[in-house]
């Protein structure tokens, strides 16, 4: 038969729903596709991890910069390793100075894919903060002192477990460094119970039965009651709330979470009585009374037992030639066979009697439970007392009261029950205010009018900055006062709770939990977000509302988070238009039957990126998005749906009114390009849908076909606009000339006609090099550029960077792999020594080694910064020296020969 110890699996599925518990915000997901080397990562995971710049639901390159490198190696190495049952890594990241511990553990999903469950271990360590006095527990007559976390990770083996160290030390277990502890040293402690009380073998075998279910694969919870020992060696009941987060291919557990809530049992401590004392003092005579006594010594005197005793104990026993070790066996039996655990009543009894022959005490006083016969109990108050010893000390006469107390014994119980229970539900008050916030009300109303004012403890000042009288009274209408209507959401929220309190004050409803309302603290200004729970408590004997009560939180934390997250689901950051997950969702579920869809392509954004840094890019990024909205005002939505492409969605179909906004767009683009020196060019598209006359998907093709045939167009007149935008950038802070740029263009083509390349194309080429081969220097920090002393060797790092940035500036540019090679290799020398690879010989491209040659002349021959202007004779006396070394000698042939007419003299 159960008892009121046994949980069962509905308790644990209640208490994981509940919001003390925070352990599934512990767990994360990792989704790592091997054939693309893409990791995605969900929202749990992307809160825990916390790296900077890093989004749910978004695929990333395993080396994305975003990406930390140590992380980096963890994916790096789940990729290439063979992931059998027990494989996992380890990890550990530091936020906010704190060292947070992970452990991730993968498994293959198909072929393709591999599913990453991640652990926080600090994150599941939380819920015994959030434990508190509320609910079940104070209601059953538990105290709940401590709460304690463990987990059982079974790829580190089936024989241990973690645990914080709460567990431990109830229990009186040496503290583990690592948090890790033997199974059996547990199963050790509870073992003991057994041994204290045949009664506590039902509880345990029901949470081995338990957690045999979950293990089983016949449920993912388990929920127990079980009594341990402590160190102090009490009694104390445990409930554990446990789940199983993962499991193995083969159905076996992989991962489970459980907490331990330690309970002190009322009904198993110490009974208070002293007020059956003085009632049964007073009452004594007109008692139901049984007197027994016994004479001579213990081992060999009889107990004799008066008719009262007989009517008052049993009315089936004679009590002729009994000893109390009989009475006593029986009534044990009986009390086990009830299942209430009264026999440790007995037990106590029967040793306590002894001490009076054993240990010398001449009185006690004592309640027990008593079966008169089977359908009659009652309790029962023994007062034992030694009339008489002998010189040795043995017991000549004792004698025995027995009284019948069972009514003011269970009125007491009672009272003192609800004295337990008030106090528990005053410290849990208190400590619901005191760390939580709680506002606690009740509104008291009398059937012929309607009291305007509430009883509210004191964090409703706080809180809400209410004023309270002195007796703790509030008026209503200054509570409806802290309500803001500043939003839409907000005036929805509010509507919601009005209705919600007009329906229990109509009396159309007893209850209501969780509702959220927007408030304003009145006297700091301040905005809260506040969860309201609302229940009557009493009725009128007409059926009116007579009390009710309620629980006010400041969820604001919580509201603001989920609203944070929310805004990450459906906003890109950058630019403050919705994204593309928003985008998608919302074509899928809202889309209207007549619409157009506009998109626009942010053309040279790479370009942009590369020459001028991702800050320029990001700025560019963000105007066009304000133009959009600017101009757009009206749409159902903006969106940012690529790193440069937006779409706009209206339900204007009207060809005119929409051209006139792009228009407007147009314009405004223009304004802002007379203005910067950094020039937005956008290409657009767009199609109009009539009452679905095509599908979306179809729409948006054509659409984007259009902006593409506008934007290929366009190409080559706005590669040459910002060609020459770079050049002018690249004289203004670098203070190579435009004529620098034209006497190496014009020396260069010389020295390839020299070297008899004579093609057109390569003539075009060498051309251009000439005038774009330092472009990349315009991602040099000025100072350093126009430094007029011998760069440090960190400075010299810096600089030579300048030819791998042209190299991508180019790119965006021409097509030529000559013209970005020569950019790229023009540094490099002929022995090898140059930079930024190291190439030699007739390894450099030859459009790099005649640009070298070329614009070392050049430099020499004219003043800079750094220097001033040498002769020509000393130029050619320098190049013929470093030919061989730093230049190709074909080309510095070439070169003298056709540029300066000078023949070298030969080797």
């Amino acid at each position: 038969m159960p008892t009121k110890r046994t949980l069962n699996e509905q308790n644990s599925v209640k208490f994981f729903n509940t919001s003390i518990n925070t352990m599934d915000d512990g767990v994360g997901i990792l989704q790592i596709n091997r054939q693309s080397n893409m990791v995605m990562f969900d929202f749990n995971a992307v809160l825990l991890f916390r790296f900077d710049g890093l989004y749910a639901d978004v695929e990333y390159a395993v080396h994305h910069n975003n990406i930390p490198r140590d992380f980096q190696q963890i994916l790096q190495k789940i990729l290439t390793s063979t992931l059998h049952r027990e494989f996992n890594v380890e990890y550990s990241h530091i936020i906010e100075d704190v060292d947070y511990q992970f452990n991730i553990k993968p498994e293959q999903t198909n072929e393709d894919m591999i599913t990453c469950t991640v652990f926080c271990y600090n994150k599941l360590l939380e819920t015994e903060e959030h434990i508190d006095m509320f609910g079940d527990v104070v209601g059953s007559g538990l105290s709940m002192f401590a709460g304690s976390t463990w987990w059982h990770d079974y790829d580190k083996g089936s024989e241990y477990f973690y645990s914080s160290d709460v567990s431990p030390k109830i229990l009186g277990i040496p503290l583990a460094t690592n948090k890790m502890y033997q199974v059996s040293e547990f199963g050790n402690v509870r073992d003991k119970g057994r041994i204290v009380s045949e009664l506590y073998d039902e509880s345990i075998e029901h949470e081995i039965m338990a957690f045999r279910n979950l293990r089983d694969n016949k449920t993912d919870y388990f929920a127990a009651r079980t009594p341990v020992v402590t160190k102090d060696d009490k009694i104390v009941w445990v409930e554990a709330y446990g789940k199983c987060l993962l499991r193995y291919p083969d159905g076996t557990p992989r991962f489970v979470i459980a907490i331990d809530i330690y309970l002190t049992d009322i009904y198993e401590e110490k009974i208070q009585l002293e007020l059956i004392t003085s009632l049964i003092d007073k009452g004594l005579i007109n008692s139901n009374v049984g007197i027994w006594y016994h004479q001579r010594h213990y081992l060999e005197g009889k107990y004799y037992f008066t008719k009262s005793y007989q009517t008052l104990m049993s009315s089936e026993r004679t009590y002729k030639d009994e000893t109390i070790t009989d009475i006593l066996d029986d009534q044990i039996k009986r009390m086990k066979a009830d299942g209430r655990g009264y026999e440790k009543y007995l037990h106590e009894f029967r040793s306590l009697h002894n001490s009076i022959y054993m240990d010398g005490i001449d009185k006690y006083k004592i309640v027990i439970p008593n079966y008169k016969d089977a359908n009659t109990f009652n309790w029962i108050e023994i007062r034992g007392t030694v009339i008489e010893r002998d010189d040795e000390g043995h017991v000549l006469l004792f004698v025995g009261v027995n009284v019948d107390v069972t009514e003011s014994f269970l009125r007491n119980r009672e009272l003192e029950r609800l004295r337990i229970m008030n106090e528990r539900l005053t410290l849990a008050e208190n400590l619901a205010v005191q760390t939580r916030g709680l506002m606690v009300w009740y509104h008291e109303i009398e059937p012929s009018q309607f009291n305007q004012r509430i009883y509210g403890n004191e964090m409703f000042q706080r809180q809400l900055g209410v004023k309270r009288t002195d007796d703790g009274n509030i008026d209503l209408h200054q509570l409806w006062h802290t309500l803001l209507n500043d939003s839409p959401e907000a005036i929805q929220m509010n509507q919601e709770l009005k209705q919600r309190f007009n329906d229990i004050y109509r009396n159309k409803i007893s209850s209501f939990q969780n509702i959220v309302a927007k408030h304003k603290n009145m006297d700091t200004g301040e905005i809260k977000y506040i969860e309201h729970s609302c229940e009557i408590a009493e009725y009128h004997t007409d059926g009116s509302i007579k009390l009710l009560g309620g629980i006010l939180l400041d969820v604001t934390k919580q509201v603001l988070n989920q609203q944070r997250i929310q805004y990450l689901a459906d906003y890109d950051t950058l630019s403050d238009l919705y994204n593309r997950n928003y985008f998608e969702r919302y074509i899928d579920e809202r889309l209207p039957d007549t619409y157009s869809i506009l998109i626009f392509d942010l053309d040279g954004l790479k370009l942009i990126n590369d020459a001028f840094g991702h800050i320029e890019g990001d700025r560019i990024i963000k105007q066009l998005a304000q133009f959009l909205k600017n101009t757009f005002s009206d749409a159902l939505f903006i969106a940012r749906i690529g790193g440069d492409e937006f779409a706009v969605l209206t339900e204007d179909v009207d060809f005119d009114r929409v051209t006139d906004k792009a228009n407007q767009l147009e314009a405004a683009i223009d304004a802002f390009n007379n203005e910067s020196d950094i020039e937005m060019n956008v290409s657009k598209g767009g199609k109009q849908v009539i009452n679905n006359d095509l599908t979306f998907e179809r729409a948006f093709i054509q659409a984007e076909n259009i902006m593409y045939r506008r934007k290929l167009n366009n190409r080559s007149s706005r590669k040459s606009k910002v060609l020459e935008s770079l050049m002018e950038t690249l004289n203004g802070i670098t203070g190579e000339t435009k004529e620098h740029c034209e006497r190496v263009s014009t020396l260069a083509e010389q020295t390839m006609r020299g070297l008899h390349r004579i093609r057109s194309s390569e003539i075009e080429d060498i051309n251009l090099l000439g005038m774009v081969h330092d472009i990349g220097k315009i991602t040099i920090p000025d100072g350093l550029l126009n430094k007029p002393g011998k760069l440090t060797d960190s400075e010299f790092e810096i600089v030579k960077k300048h030819s791998e940035a042209g190299y991508k500036i180019i790119r965006n540019i021409t097509s030529s792999d000559d013209v970005c090679d020569g950019v790229l290799f023009h540094h490099e020398r002929f022995d090898g020594g140059g930079y930024p690879q190291g190439l030699k010989g007739e390894d450099i491209p030859i459009f790099a080694r005649v640009i070298a040659v070329v614009d070392a002349y050049d430099a020499m021959t004219h003043d800079r910064i750094y220097h001033q202007k040498m002769s020509q004779e000393k130029a050619v006396q320098e190049l013929l020296k470093n030919s061989g070394t730093q230049f190709d000698p074909q080309v510095v042939h070439a070169f003298l020969k056709h540029c300066l007419n000078i023949e070298p003299k030969s080797d």
